[in-house]
């Protein structure tokens, strides 16, 4: 017990260094730096781990299902990524592609992969029955990878504060659980492999999806959790059959709950004819009222808006839902006066047809709270 308490405090010891290694100060003035300071720091803390802790090969027999899973799925995970990028379109990456170059990121990147999925998998799996510190490993390594997700944002808008927590926060979470349960039951190898994947193609490619905030959130947080069950169920059946060599079958089988997952993901965000809209005050009532969401036809000119509909439109970066009541048209252009109906008076503002954002055609009770509630928290 006193040498996990020891480790836990190099650990804590080494987290600190490694925030500090990010702090925004230093990041700023010394970014030239950062990837050999982070190659440096991974391969300090492996050796020590190595040296304090020892490596011992996993030599589980769902090692190589595992391995098999992760590129299945991440393989998976490119292919819908990319082919929803058809739809919603691609931004470049910042990368250079000359062979140098391209040698220059790809290599210290995976040596860092390989350091850190060392270093997790020689301190989880060592101390595998020990939750409590299993615990304190996976909620270490969630607020080093925040440090080093944290340093692009300004935080400055709305966006870059709902990325921030969803993919940063929340994606980095899921991610950390994961990677520990596979070292956990598989080892190392498995991880590496997701990371390399998931992480490192960017390096590779010309091109990545533009999924915008809501999607990148939706899938930093579904992908991993489907992977984390299907893999939990692999370990599960090998206890019960007594270490026997288990076939991995039926993953094809998924695909389609994929793919009904990644239309749902994309009818909400809004990519397709309709989205969903959460409503976050009574202005409306009794139509629908807040925590209600709304069903919005997205509006390109074509359909015909008339009075008495329910829109929602921009104004002032806000999205107002409010019923147009009135419709004039100057120097060529509409406007459109619009109320909620349970306020007293017109909204002191009219709006014109390039701020219709679309055209209410249902509401659906309740949903809508948890948006609600998290837009009020980030403020």
């Amino acid at each position: 017990m006193k040498k996990i308490f020891n480790i836990s405090n190099l650990v804590i010891l080494l987290l600190l260094i490694y925030a500090l290694l990010y702090n925004p100060f230093i990041y700023k003035n010394f970014s030239s730096f950062i990837a050999i300071l982070n190659l440096v720091f991974w391969g300090i803390t492996t050796i020590i781990s190595y040296f304090l802790i020892g490596y011992v090969k996993c030599r589980k027999i769902v090692k190589n299902d595992s391995i098999q899973l992760v590129i299945i799925y991440t393989i998976l995970y490119l292919i819908l990524t990319y082919l929803l990028g058809i739809i919603i379109g691609f931004s470049n990456t910042p990368f250079s592609f000359k062979f140098l170059t391209l040698l220059g990121n790809v290599i210290p990147f995976v040596i860092y992969v390989v350091f850190r999925e060392l270093t997790r998998y020689m301190l989880v799996y060592k101390y595998k029955n020990n939750k409590k510190f299993i615990y304190l490993i996976i909620i270490i390594f969630i607020f080093m990878d925040v440090a080093v997700t944290s340093v692009p944002y300004d935080f400055g808008s709305f966006n870059d504060i709902f990325r921030f927590i969803g993919v940063a926060i929340f994606g980095s979470s899921f991610k950390n659980i994961l990677l520990s349960y596979i070292s956990v039951n598989a080892g190392e190898v498995p991880c590496i492999v997701y990371s390399l994947i998931m992480e490192g193609y960017i390096y590779i490619v010309p091109f990545v999806p533009n999924l915008g905030e809501y999607l990148e959130t939706m899938f930093s947080i579904i992908f991993p959790v489907i992977l984390l069950v299907h893999l939990s169920r692999v370990y599960e059946r090998n206890k019960e059959y007594n270490k026997k060599r288990i076939k991995i079958k039926g993953i094809w089988y998924q695909i389609p709950l994929l793919l009904v997952v990644l239309i749902m993901m994309a009818l909400v965000s809004g990519i397709f004819k309709y989205k969903i809209m959460a409503i976050a005050s009574d202005s409306m009532r009794p139509v629908f009222s807040r925590g209600d969401a709304v069903i919005i036809e997205n509006y390109d000119g074509g359909a015909e808006i008339k009075k008495g509909d329910i829109v929602a439109f921009k104004h002032d970066n806000k999205i107002y839902v409010h019923r147009i009541v009135k419709i004039e048209k100057y120097n060529n252009v509409i406007y459109y006066t619009t109320k909620g109906d349970n306020n007293d008076a017109v909204d002191n503002f009219d709006t014109e047809y390039s701020n219709i954002v679309g055209i209410v055609r249902f509401y659906i009770p309740l949903i809508g709270y948890p948006t609600v509630w998290l837009s009020e928290f980030i403020g």
